[in-house]
């Protein structure tokens, strides 16, 4: 039981250590994306103007890179 216990709590640690924002250094990325890499991350509506729908939680706007820049992305989602 003692063996299961701690294979459950270093899988815990794994996965709170594991953030993509903590392990990611953005100096490291291509030349081609760095514009943009102040802006990833996760943005929410402050206010709207004109003919808008209140949509349910959550919502932000989600600027991604996928797959993640070092495995050689070229594109930006924006979600």
């Amino acid at each position: 039981m003692a063996h299961l216990s701690n294979a459950l709590f270093a899988l815990l640690i794994v996965v709170i250590g594991a953030r993509y924002e903590d392990r990611y250094d953005r100096t490291k990325m291509p030349w081609d994306l760095r514009p943009i890499q102040n802006y990833i991350g996760l943005w929410s509506l402050q206010s709207t103007t004109g003919r808008s729908r209140d949509l349910p939680p959550p919502d932000q706007i989600d600027f991604a890179i996928n797959p993640v820049p070092k495995f050689g992305a070229r594109a930006v989602n924006i979600t």
